[in-house]
This record gives C-alpha cells, sequence and structure tokens, in this order.
C-alpha cells in the first residue's frame, strides 16, 4: 500500500494514525467481523467449562496456572475440574488476529471490576 501497489488490502487490524498518515489516498472500511476464539483440551470433562473476563486474563497474565485453580473453580461450580497445569498455546509471529485478542486482555486487564 505505501509504494502504491495495492488498489484493495484487509487486515484484521486497522492502520494506527501515524501509518495512515504514511500513505496517501488511504481509505479505511471496516468490511467484516469475525470471532476470535479461546479453544481448551480437556477431554475428560462432561460439559463445556466457563472462565470469566478475570480468569481468562490472569491465565494468559500467568496468574493462573492450574486448571483447578480457585477462580476457574469459582466460575465453573459442581465441576470436577482436572489436576492439570494450564498450558498456553499461541502462535509466534504476529497478526491482525494477535492484535485483536492482545488488545481485548489489555481490556479486561485494565477494566474496572
Amino acid at each position: 500500500m505505501k509504494k502504491g501497489y495495492l488498489s484493495f488490502g484487509a487486515s484484521e487490524a486497522p492502520l494506527d494514525d501515524d501509518q495512515a498518515k504514511e500513505m496517501s489516498g488511504v481509505i479505511q472500511v471496516p468490511a467484516s467481523a469475525g470471532p476470535v476464539c479461546i479453544v481448551y483440551n480437556l477431554p475428560h470433562l462432561s460439559a463445556p467449562i466457563r472462565l470469566s473476563a478475570k480468569s481468562l486474563s490472569d491465565i494468559y497474565l500467568g496468574n493462573i496456572i492450574s486448571w483447578q485453580d480457585p477462580e476457574i473453580a469459582k466460575d465453573n461450580p459442581g465441576v470436577a475440574l482436572p489436576r492439570a497445569a494450564v498450558v498456553v498455546v499461541h502462535r509466534s509471529d504476529g497478526s491482525g488476529t494477535t492484535q485483536i485478542f492482545t488488545s481485548y486482555l489489555y481490556l479486561l486487564h485494565t477494566s474496572p471490576r
């Protein structure tokens, strides 16, 4: 886009103000919305578990390291949570999806609870 080679481009992450200033004639139009999903692999559970915003944020901050953490147990009363470590797996490169998810986690962490 910067060198004028593109007539149309798409990304999940919008250009910030500084990036947009570097490009002439660029118009940003939100075209679609798609989900970013958190998945887990706990095959012995009989029902899906719930994760509050606090639990999710604390998992990615490294504050929750076990599926039996009291915060997760509070989100899932009566569920026999496994004795297992929470292992976060993520892609190593940046992407629009990474930007969307990290922005979401930042908002979870900085919002009043």
